[in-house]
């Protein structure tokens, strides 16, 4: 691979992991929700456009699914956002009215019995096999890889000026006042009259959606979507890049994102011999780690720290 599609991939890479940032930054930066359920929204959404999209299971090779209904991407594309949504609100419920490290625990527990049922649950996901050989958008319009490549960059990154200027707009609006003072102080947002819950339910339902998205994106760039692809360790990469950023800074999530993802896909180019590889790899995830901790270190609130918002 030339330096030019990795760092076109690369760019892709961070561009997906930007929104995922974005959405946990409406909701922990800006409302103060700790959801530690990223990724399970992202799999809602991805399952939801395969399933929407993909033809009858009878007609491919060893599926065991029993659903696919073959319809038009873009049907699928709004489907995985209303059902993520949906989903939310479901979960909302019961889970918004826990406080701090509970609901923490309780969305972190939602990811993972979401990674479980698509697991397990092979009647409707087609289990650990998955669902492989999903069509990109516009694929067949270019004949050269490398132009493709560029147009799906180019695609995934209008998704995130979208997604961010929308944030951007709801931050400057009362509304995202008010969401800023249920994460200052929720007692005084009650005192004068606020709704808490249904405020905190529209930043939660709001960002499931987007992540939907995100999931439908997700599914065009890798092709194939397995249960190992929604891991935990997808959603703290996520909170480590808001954090890195500057929690309550969307600028800082785009950042954020840029800086972590950027170090850990960069230097997977570089190249070693067979001896050299195992050492060049546990090099790789400690200097990582070096770069996150003097981050941390002298810049405690992120490299963009958030500031007052000007009406």
């Amino acid at each position: 691979m030339s330096i030019f599609m990795f760092v076109i991939a690369v760019m892709t890479i961070v561009g997906i992991y930007a929104m995922m940032a974005l959405c946990y930054n409406l909701t922990n930066g800006q409302t103060g929700i700790v959801d530690f359920g990223v990724i399970g929204w992202v799999a809602i959404g991805a399952y939801t456009y395969a399933i929407i999209t993909s033809p009858d299971p009878s007609t491919v090779a060893g599926a065991v699914n029993l659903y696919g209904f073959h319809l038009p991407m873009w049907i699928g594309l709004i489907a995985a956002m209303i059902t993520a949504a949906f989903g939310a609100f479901c979960i909302g419920l019961p889970t918004l009215r826990l406080r701090g490290e509970y609901l923490a625990i309780g969305a972190y527990a939602l990811s993972m019995v979401i990674t479980s049922f698509i697991t397990n649950e092979a009647w409707l996901t087609n289990g650990s096999r998955g669902f492989f050989g999903m069509p990109a958008p516009l694929r067949d319009r270019f004949t050269s890889v490398s132009a493709y490549a560029i147009f799906f960059l180019l695609l995934i990154w209008a998704f995130v000026l979208g997604s961010y200027f929308l944030f951007r707009r709801i931050e400057k609006s009362p509304y995202g006042r008010i969401l800023r003072s249920i994460r200052e102080n929720e007692e005084v947002s009650i005192s004068i009259g606020k709704n808490v819950w249904k405020y905190r339910m529209t930043a939660y339902v709001l960002a499931a959606a987007i992540l939907g998205l995100v999931g439908v994106l997700y599914a065009w760039y890798a092709s194939v979507l397995v249960p190992e692809m929604f891991t935990d360790i997808v959603t703290f990469t996520v909170v480590i890049c808001v954090i890195l950023g500057g929690t309550g800074n969307f600028k800082g999530s785009l950042l954020g994102a840029t800086v972590m993802i950027g170090a850990q896909e960069l230097t997977r180019f570089f190249q070693a011999n067979a001896d050299m590889a195992a050492t060049l790899a546990a090099t790789r995830i400690i200097a990582i780690g070096i770069l996150l901790v003097l981050i941390i270190r002298f810049k405690r609130r992120g490299i963009l720290p958030e500031k007052n918002i000007k009406m």
